[in-house]
């Protein structure tokens, strides 16, 4: 079997019939062959196709050495051109190329050699077709000639190992996913660049999904539009240079390029099409000159954003456009806005103030659609600032308005929805409502809840209209609950909810009690003063009560499970009643709900407290029908 061959003299179809069909051949030597065309075809049996090809003089045939898998090839010094597929999947680590070649015509010329590891194209090409180096998976050096005028689509695609190229400063044209995929680490896209291709139906952007690719700058003297995926998935970006004549960003321009910070907008720039920096979960920081005009749905979608402050000249914002941003905390909506869709803040449950200083009407701005989904959730606890009374509210669940610096009402309510004033106002009525259901078992420390609320309560009262009151705070008509604060010697009993204040809290609910003294369902915490407000500062840094063993913390935020956070029990478990031990890594600790932190270092602390350590819990006195404050 033949696995060297040397050739030389004419070399026609019939020729090109026999080398195929040596089904061992490895390397060819064809320095001294000359090409020549005539009736004669050669057969092959393609992907998608199979037939009959004639040669013409000089030329290298379609499909010519397709899948013969050669490791070595020396070609003819005059081949003037290459046709189609003519050196797809072939095992060749190099290949030189004769500077007689003008032209590489059809597609997939090189495409799936996946041991080619270096090229030097011929100094007078000036087209490089689609698909031409696909799947080179080490093609690692390429020298492009400084003729190249166009890369085709997908020219580069999939070349994992290709981590740098330079661009001739007469390229004009880069295609369809011209290097997506590739092993990129940077890239400088020169002035004479007139059109970087995509496909938005398809998402073929010419550098999608480069997971490799840390740094691009734009020279182009011509795009005045960043095209549709271009860096889609580039998840190593971390910085972009784009000139100053660009006014669009299309759809998904830089969508899940999760390592990209921060970003400089062009000057010129008017519009951020959709998604065009969606999945962007480190972006915190975008600079804008004011010459933004619009921001598409879903533009800054789950993105890193903690604050938003978007530039004066901006005019609409449509749906979605920061949903998803788990981070987001606090967002300004310029006056110039006239139009704000639905959902813009849906899912941004940290996002606990919008200054809204627009007249434009304040939409739904947790709920809205997306194809088919209904998407809907976001934080109840977040206060709305209005700068214009004339302002229409069209989500009629809003509670939380504040306008010239007074609220009629700020309801807060359990869940999700973190709480942070940042700017002080007064409040005519202020409550807080929260569940409670848990069994109080007489001469057991259980059945506790903690709460830390950002006002001084005045009223406590069930959602059947029982007025509720702490043992011993002398409120008359009212029935008791149990308030404790931590001191230094351990839980003591209190009389008042003060603002910013960590405490336990229990309410009676057991068989034993009489009817009227069980409490389980609804309980509002309330402030009112309609003649002069309550005034709400802003939120201070939150106090820690010490107490012998540990600290209970005032909390307003969702915190995640986590070793460092104990939280009360919410449900019986092992031999523990609900509300009866603090325990960490169980669940999250929600607003308004203290925490226990340890005194101690994180490797000596227990995997729980008990609530009844160093407390007045456990009396052993007869119970009776009424509570009394010994019962726990």
């Amino acid at each position: 079997m033949v696995e060297k061959l040397i050739v030389s003299g004419p070399f026609n179809a019939l020729d090109v019939s026999c080398m195929r069909n040596l089904l061992k051949l490895k390397a060819l030597d064809m320095k001294k062959v000359t090409i020549v065309g005539g009736e004669e075809t050669y057969y092959v049996a393609y992907e998608h196709l199979s037939g009959n090809i004639s040669l013409k003089d000089d030329i290298i045939g379609q499909y010519m050495f397709y899948n013969l898998h050669l490791t070595e090839l020396i070609l003819p010094d005059n081949i003037a051109s290459i046709g189609d597929a003519a050196f797809e999947r072939n095992d060749f680590e190099n290949i030189e190329l004769p500077e007689t070649v003008v032209s590489i015509t059809g597609s997939r010329n090189f495409r799936s050699c996946v041991k080619l590891e270096e090229i030097k194209l011929p100094s007078k090409l000036e087209e490089l077709p689609n698909e031409c180096f696909a799947g080179c998976a080490s093609l690692a050096k390429v020298e492009l000639p400084e003729k190249l005028v166009r890369i085709g689509h997908s020219a580069f695609a999939e070349c994992g190992s290709l981590t740098s190229i330079a661009f001739p400063e007469g390229l004009e044209t880069i295609g369809r996913e011209g290097f997506a995929r590739s092993g990129l680490l940077s890239v400088t896209i020169p002035e004479n660049v007139r059109e970087v291709m995509t496909s938005g139906n398809y998402e073929e952007g010419a550098f999608k999904s480069c997971q490799s690719l840390q740094t691009v700058r734009i020279l182009s003297k011509y795009i005045d539009r960043l095209p549709a995926y271009t860096f889609k998935g580039c998840a190593a970006l971390i910085s972009i240079t784009m000139p100053d004549q660009i006014d669009i960003i299309e759809q998904g321009a830089f969508t899940g390029c999760s390592s990209l910070e921060e970003i400089n907008l062009p000057p010129n720039l008017e519009s951020i099409y959709t998604e065009a920096f969606s999945d962007c979960t480190s972006l915190s920081a975008v600079q804008s000159s004011g010459s933004l005009r619009t921001i598409a749905s879903r533009a800054f979608a789950n993105t890193g954003f903690t604050t938003i402050s978007l530039p004066e000249g901006l005019q609409r914002i449509d749906k979605l456009a920061f949903a998803d941003c788990a981070n987001l905390q606090s967002a300004r909506v310029p006056s110039g806005v006239v139009e704000v869709k639905g959902g813009v803040f849906a899912h941004c449950y940290k996002l606990h103030s919008i200054f809204w200083d627009t007249s434009a009407t304040f939409p739904t701005v947790y709920e809205s659609t997306w194809y088919n989904d209904d998407i809907k959730g976001g934080n109840p606890n977040c206060l709305l600032y209005l700068k214009d009374e004339t302002t229409q509210i069209s989500d009629k669940n809003w509670k939380n308005i504040i306008l010239n610096n007074v609220a009629s009402q700020i309801v807060l309510t359990s869940g999700r929805g973190d709480f942070y004033c940042p700017q002080e106002f007064k409040a005519l009525r202020i409550s807080y409502t929260r569940d409670f259901s848990a069994k109080t078992y007489p001469h057991e420390s259980a059945g506790w809840k903690s709460i830390s609320l950002p006002f001084a309560v005045t009223r406590v009262e069930h959602e059947d209209g029982r007025v509720l009151a702490p043992f011993n705070s002398g409120v008359e008509g009212s029935k008791p609950f149990w308030l404790r604060r931590l001191k230094a010697s351990g839980f003591e009993d209190v009389t008042t909810i003060e603002a910013n204040t960590p405490y336990v809290i229990a309410m009676p609910n057991n068989e034993r009690y009489a009817a009227e003294y069980n409490i389980s369902g609804k309980v509002t915490f309330s402030a009112e003063n309609y003649s002069e407000g309550i005034t709400i500062p802003v939120t201070p840094a939150l106090p820690q009560d010490e107490g012998p063993k540990f600290r209970l913390c005032a909390n307003y935020q969702y915190k995640d499970k986590s070793v460092s956070v104990y939280v009360l029990n919410d449900k019986d478990s092992r031999d523990y009643h609900a509300g009866s031990v603090f325990e960490h890594s169980e669940r999250a600790a929600l607003p308004f709900e203290a925490y226990v932190a340890n005194k101690v270092a994180s490797a000596a602390a227990p995997a729980m407290y008990a609530t009844g350590g160093n407390s007045q819990t456990k009396g052993l006195h007869e119970v009776g029908s009424e509570p009394n404050i010994k019962d726990m």
